[in-house]
């Protein structure tokens, strides 16, 4: 079994992960195609990484109902489980 200590970082790092994960979710979702918009209606044609970062885009409007909520509950639960480690006795 992990120590108290470690325990605490590996929470912290699972939930540093999600929350990152949770974040570009998030702006692929609400706030990228906004500025998808403005760029289209500028007339130029986009680059290549700007149509795949649009698709991802896509992709991420249609899980994101699905995907944001087990994010958040994965945050959650690190933060619980670091709570609780440093809590316990340490063996």
């Amino acid at each position: 079994m992990m120590d108290k200590k470690a325990q605490i970082f590996v929470a912290g790092i699972f939930a540093m992960f999600g929350a990152l994960l949770l974040s570009g979710l998030i702006y692929l979702a609400f706030v990228f195609p906004k500025a998808l918009k403005i760029w289209a209606d500028e007339g130029e044609p986009l680059p290549a990484g700007i149509v795949l970062l649009a698709n991802l885009s896509e992709l991420s409007k249609s899980t994101g109902i699905f995907l944001i909520p087990i994010l958040v509950l994965a945050i959650i639960t690190c933060g619980v489980w670091a709570v609780r480690a440093g809590l316990s006795s340490n063996d």
